[in-house]
């Protein structure tokens, strides 16, 4: 009647991960009062160690480094949750 869900499937797929980092990105800017900022955020990539956040204006990227530290913390975050592997460093991109 009722399937086990294989939660291990959901951990390896990157549209899981990525939707992970998304919300955290907006926790993280809705209670620092940031959510204008993030509302420009169009949509983030997951490659390996590289965390690639787009947004609608350019100008919205120069803000956004002012929190480059406490966005690669969410980026670990996302990476422990799902023990991703990588070689080298978090890098953010801003696109």
């Amino acid at each position: 009647m009722f399937e086990k869900m294989n939660i291990n499937k959901l951990f390896g797929k990157k549209e899981f991960q990525t939707s992970l980092f998304f919300s955290k990105l907006k926790t993280f800017f809705v209670s620092s009062g940031k959510e204008e900022l993030f509302s420009h955020i169009k949509k983030v990539k997951i490659n390996g160690g590289n965390f690639t956040i787009e947004t609608n204006k350019p100008i919205v990227n120069t803000e956004l480094k002012h929190f480059y530290s406490d966005i690669v913390n969410i980026a670990k975050e996302t990476v422990n949750i799902f023990w991703i592997k990588f070689s080298g460093d978090i890098k953010i991109i801003f696109k």
